[in-house]
């Protein structure tokens, strides 16, 4: 990490406190508080982090040394200081889908082989129209967002090649170079900083590598743990054997490898936001933290990602921070990756047309508004050679329908869980529910018609009066 020096700071401060006299924002009609209009907006997403490995979403375990305890104190602190959302659902489990998702706040589309950006119009403008008077500046490290769609909208767009991803500290040191001249200049910014820890491959060198992993565990691609682990799938991916101890055993030291890669990034986050105290800054930046995707370590005999939807793959965190919002506050309402570019957008003070998302602020309307109803798909999932299309719906109800298709969108197989009864998705109720099945199949045909859905062999059917009102009365028709 580069060291911010007392006389570059000192230059940065009074760079800032030279700026325009402060005025009244829009915020103060969204927030009820006078927010000075010179703020700052910060997205932080880490790439594979799932919800369930931070502390502050309730993950305790044996630290290096012994002690049983957080692996994400500073990310921990960041809930303390502002606003959990529990439950926020990804739009896909690999990151190109649920990247671009994210940042035009649209509904993701299969197509049918693979991934296309379909859904986003061709030369659209929304991230730069969200952030209207802000410097837009990117720094990522993955070269699956090297893609023109996610290059287009930024002032400044700085991709990180390494051996195969950047590590943390020199995503900051690059943030740090392209960021302090814009607060030296006195330019409000836009700033969007994508770290790969805890992507695989668990293998960057850094203090905590080796100190929670097996001492004989051996680093494998998830696809390589994927393909032995296939064996004991039918061809849906479903298991059907019960996969031996010897398969799972790599996969779960992958697990072990991730916490060490948690433990890194906190420390790195942690240095980040010590850069923006250092410019003097921090106190007039919005943060969003979350993630794009989650990470599976055999829950439902898979490692990695792009495999499943299941809840390690698309639960991610979420945390919201900044002036005028409140500290310490969770809220278990349901919300989505498609409603962040809204709410940079709100923000900003500024409405966007054509957005599917929603703000996630302020809290109270929110909480009032009920869940809202979460799409996910995963366009790229191998299950041994095949690949396979998922979808799934994650009702205001909380209870998630997915499909398994073929590439020609012919139906495989579905599944039902009640998140609130079972939240590890142990339990299908397909067979017992099959007039619920039936409407939720209806509802995602309507959705996927409307929404954006490429139909390559099946034609759309509309949904019939009385099944819209049995989702109606089942509460799936709330969003």
């Amino acid at each position: 990490m580069t060291i911010i020096d007392d006389t570059r700071r000192g230059f940065i401060k009074s760079a800032g406190a030279a700026g325009a006299a402060m005025a009244v924002s829009p915020l103060s009609r969204i927030f009820g508080a006078q927010i000075e209009t010179d703020y700052n907006v910060l997205l932080v997403v880490c790439d594979a982090l799932r919800a369930d490995r931070l502390g502050c979403y309730g993950y305790e375990r044996a630290l290096p040394g012994g002690a049983r305890g957080s692996t994400t104190p500073f990310i921990d602190q960041l809930a303390t200081d502002g606003i959990v959302y529990e439950n926020c659902i990804a739009q896909s489990s690999w990151t190109q889908t649920s990247m671009c998702s994210m940042l035009y706040s649209a509904w993701p589309v299969i197509k049918g082989s693979e991934h296309c950006f379909a859904y986003v119009p061709e030369g659209s403008k929304t991230p730069k129209q969200a952030t209207p008077n802000l410097t837009r500046a990117a720094i990522q490290a993955n070269p699956w967002l090297r893609h023109e769609i996610f290059s287009r909208f930024w002032d400044i767009h700085k991709y990180l090649a390494g051996a195969e991803y950047a590590r943390a500290d020199k995503m900051n040191d690059e943030f740090d170079w392209e960021i302090a001249p814009l607060v030296r200049e006195d330019k409000p910014f836009f700033a969007y900083i994508h770290y790969m820890e805890p992507h695989e491959p668990y293998t960057h060198k850094h203090p905590f590598r080796g100190t929670l992993a097996p001492k004989d565990w051996t680093y494998f691609h998830p696809l390589a743990l994927c393909g032995r682990a296939s064996r004991y799938h039918d061809d849906t991916g479903k298991i059907v054997t019960e996969i031996p101890p010897a398969v799972m055993a790599p996969i779960y030291g992958m697990g072990e490898a991730y916490d060490e890669d948690v433990l890194y990034l906190d420390l790195q986050i942690g240095r980040l936001f010590e850069m923006l105290r250092g410019y003097g800054v921090l106190d007039k930046t919005f943060v969003i933290f979350t993630s794009d995707h989650g990470q599976s370590f055999g829950e439902h005999g898979w490692a990695g990602h792009k495999q499943s939807l299941y809840q390690e793959e698309i639960h991610i965190p979420l945390i919201v921070k900044g002036p005028g919002l409140p500290a310490a506050e969770r809220l278990k309402t349901q919300v989505r990756g498609v409603d962040i570019l809204p709410t940079i957008a709100a923000i900003c003070g500024v409405s966007v047309e054509g957005l599917v998302g929603a703000p996630l602020l302020p809290v109270h309307r929110v909480a009032a508004g009920g869940d809202r109803l979460a799409y996910s798909c995963c366009d790229y999932a191998k299950f041994g050679e095949v690949l396979r299309l998922l979808t799934c719906l994650v009702t205001p109800k909380r209870q998630k329908y997915i499909r398994i298709l073929t590439q020609g969108h012919i139906l495989l197989r579905e599944e039902l869980f009640d998140l609130e009864a079972d939240p590890g998705e142990k339990r299908d109720l397909v067979a017992e529910n099959p007039e619920t099945v039936k409407a939720l199949s209806a509802l995602m045909d309507e959705f996927e018609g409307k929404a954006f859905w490429k139909w390559p062999t099946r034609q759309q059917e509309k949904m019939d009066e009385a099944t819209r009102k049995q989702l109606e009365a089942l509460g799936y028709l709330n969003q």
